[in-house]
């Protein structure tokens, strides 16, 4: 089968995006030394790569009556 370069240039510019988003996330877990800034980051990357417009996280907690430990969300 036979792609239009249109298409094909679009899904590279697509996978260059998802990794970019994928080594920033990379960094900050390297060096980021505050939760918070990282889960912003994971947060943030993730609603970019799956082109949504908003997010939201929570954490496990085995040990809370709600078992939730933390929530946030984003709105891009």
């Amino acid at each position: 089968m036979k792609w239009p370069i249109r298409i094909l240039l679009k899904e590279i510019k697509r996978q260059v995006r998802d990794l970019r988003a994928l080594l920033d996330v990379s960094k900050a877990m390297s060096s980021e030394t505050h939760l918070d800034n990282l889960l912003q980051v994971i947060m943030e990357k993730a609603t970019e790569v799956i082109d949504a417009d908003r997010s939201s996280l929570f954490l496990y907690d085995a040990s809370s009556s709600s078992g939730v430990k933390l929530h946030r969300s984003l709105e891009g």
